[in-house]
């Protein structure tokens, strides 16, 4: 009753509810972050802390029984048990809010920011109910046990050098990555899917890389930049532009899986299908590819999209099951026509009872949405030979090809195990 699904609700509750806090008292310049779990981060004006703390904490404080029962709500405390085995009482939740600002002192490395905070979150932890403080300390530094204020002083002023180094060679890389688009200096690769009943391949995967033998080769590091110096879009067009230059290739029995980050969705040209108007790929032959590993702003919208592609014949996977990115209530929520599971699931699958149970849970779920599972990151024939055993279809990994220019070919001798 209050497990992770509890939790993941209430931590859904906090983001839309500090998003509404922001959107109401806030502007444009303020910035708002989920850095993981159930902490997030404010970037605004220290005039404006005074707004955002107590509304938050009050509509907070308002909301939180609602995720707990009667019985819970009466008493103010559910009874758990620890990883000891021990019964604890655990109170209803709270919200506490620490704020650093820049007014009576110099803030030059989130190092120091987040020790910063961290001391803080301590302090407010010592006091019941939801509150928020405030760092009114003047000195920017802050005190180490059995460390001499000169050393450091010695050991922030070369964190602040170490940051600056940083910045500047991030900034160097978001222009390479600049010239990289300009140029259109990427490459296409494909992995193709597998059919275990027939050991056929049903389509391709088709996978992004940088110049190959630079720094800039892997995927996530160019989208991360693209990400930072607000270039996605037009990274992402690059891609599709690229892929679907191979569409000629595609007929009617084979599949294209064409990956696109969440935010792209929101492209223009995307929503429109604009991309599919000078290629001789049909719509049925296309698999969209979506990760949640991006941000999702709107879901509402983001789900409205995807559901007016699925209307083209465009079929939708939805990648990345499995792993902390994806939940099951939001694919429920847009049952896609695949579901790919992580590699972290498939990793020696075979006798990892714990990836067995996760699996199962994705394949019975799939199978009442109508989503059919795709295994990636397959490596070996005993992975493979558990997968076909119990009846996941479809799959893909270095066993059958590895990544490669058009159109790697499967490896001999596949066999189930």
């Amino acid at each position: 009753k209050y497990g992770f699904n509890r939790g993941d609700d209430v931590i859904r509750f906090t983001s839309g509810l500090i998003s509404k806090v922001v959107k109401e008292s806030g502007d444009a310049d303020d910035f708002i972050g989920h850095i993981g779990a159930d902490e997030f981060v404010i970037v605004t004006k220290p005039e404006k802390v005074d707004k955002f703390c107590p509304k938050i904490i009050n509509e907070f404080d308002l909301a939180i029984p609602q995720f707990y029962d009667e019985e819970a709500r009466r008493q103010g405390y559910i009874v758990r048990t620890d990883r000891h085995g021990n019964s604890i009482k655990a109170p209803i939740m709270s919200i506490s809010i620490a704020v650093v600002t820049n007014e009576k002192k110099e803030l030059f490395h989130i190092g120091q920011i987040s020790k910063l905070v961290m001391e803080l979150k301590h302090y407010a932890k010592s006091f019941s109910g939801s509150v928020y403080f405030k760092d009114r300390r003047q000195s920017r530094y802050s005190m180490i046990p059995g460390i001499s204020q000169k050393e450091l002083i010695k050991r922030y002023e070369q964190m602040r050098e170490d940051a600056r180094r940083r910045i500047g060679q991030r900034a160097k890389k978001i222009e390479a990555l600049r010239e990289i688009i300009e140029q259109e200096k990427i490459n296409i690769l494909f992995q193709p899917i597998v059919c275990f009943r027939t050991k056929s391949v049903i389509g391709y995967e088709a996978l992004m890389r940088g110049p190959m033998g630079t720094e800039l080769e892997g995927p996530e590091l160019l989208f991360d930049l693209a990400r930072e110096g607000n270039m996605l879009w037009q990274l992402d067009r690059l891609c599709r532009k690229k892929i679907l230059s191979y569409s000629r290739d595609f007929s009617n029995n084979l599949t294209l899986f064409l990956n696109t980050s969440p935010e792209s969705i929101y492209d223009p040209e995307f929503r429109r299908i604009q991309f599919l108007e000078n290629c001789t790929l049909k719509p049925e032959n296309l698999v969209i590819e979506i990760t949640e590993r991006g941000m999702v702003e709107d879901f509402a919208a983001f789900y409205e999209i995807l559901k007016s592609i699925q209307q083209k014949k465009i079929k939708i996977a939805i990648d990345d099951a499995g792993s902390s990115y994806v939940s099951l209530r939001n694919v429920a929520k847009l049952k896609p026509d695949y579901i790919k599971i992580d590699i972290s699931v498939i990793r020696n699958i075979d006798v990892d009872k714990l990836r067995q149970d996760v699996l199962s849970t994705w394949f019975t779920f799939s199978q009442r949405i109508g989503s059919v599972l795709i295994a990636e990151g397959i490596q070996t024939k005993e992975e493979f030979g558990f997968l076909s055993a119990i009846g996941v279809p479809l799959g893909q990994g270095y066993l059958f090809a590895k990544p490669d220019k058009p159109y790697p070919k499967l490896n001999e001798n596949i066999s189930v195990s």
